[in-house]
């Protein structure tokens, strides 16, 4: 992956360098990518989980609104036969 940085961003990741806050941009990019939101719901949540809800929690609100619907229809159209 190549990533291009606008020329106040180089400038800011080289004081920081210079002033000793980071050592290398490896560093940096370490540092932020543990500071990333974890959005992958783990095993052990979803297991706990005891309704689809809550389930799905983990990914509510990564979906534009309406996209995702966790109501649900209390009078379906359908025929049910119960002969």
């Amino acid at each position: 992956m190549n990533i291009t940085l606008l020329p106040h961003q180089e400038k800011a990741i080289e004081a920081a360098i210079r002033a000793g806050v980071i050592h290398s941009v490896e560093e940096l990019i370490d540092s932020a990518i543990s500071r990333l939101p974890q959005v992958v719901p783990s095993i052990a949540a979803a297991s706990q989980a005891t309704n689809l809800v809550d389930l799905f929690e983990p990914i509510r609100g990564l979906f534009k609104d309406g996209e995702l619907d966790f109501s649900r229809d209390p009078s379906p159209s359908r025929l049910v036969d119960l002969s």
